[in-house]
């Protein structure tokens, strides 16, 4: 399935891929799936009034995840009193996402990764049409 893989940064890393699969290579460093379940949260697509894809919205299982993730500059974290959580991730530095463009996507390819260097990154299977 085609998808974004999303690497964690100082500078987020988006990366459109052709198939996503358990394992991946980016600059030289190797991440591999940290939680054992290609089903890790539900997401959405955000964009903006030119239906454009700005970020992710993210709802991860994981609680560990959400904590992880919140800390970045790109990502707008709010938690429920349950623990639960909304990520919103941001591809660049708009912010103005349209709700009603907002695409609810199918849960699977989303693994959460770390790489040996102890970066995390995330996957989420979108057909390349959806992000157009």
């Amino acid at each position: 399935m085609d998808g974004i893989i999303l690497i964690f940064r100082k500078n987020l890393d988006v990366r459109i891929v052709d198939d996503i699969a358990p394992t991946f290579v980016d600059l030289n460093d190797r991440f591999s799936v940290i939680h054992n379940n290609e089903f890790n949260g539900y997401y959405n697509l955000l964009r903006n009034d030119n239906t454009k894809v700005i970020g992710i919205e993210y709802y991860p299982f994981e609680p560990d995840v959400s904590r992880a993730l919140a800390d970045f500059d790109y990502v707008s974290s709010h938690f429920a009193e349950n623990g639960d959580c909304e990520l919103t991730i941001y591809f660049g530095t708009e912010r103005d996402e349209v709700h009603n463009l907002t695409i609810l996507q199918e849960l699977g390819k989303n693994y959460i990764y770390q790489s040996e260097t102890g970066l995390l990154a995330a996957s989420f299977g979108v057909p390349f049409e959806c992000m157009t």
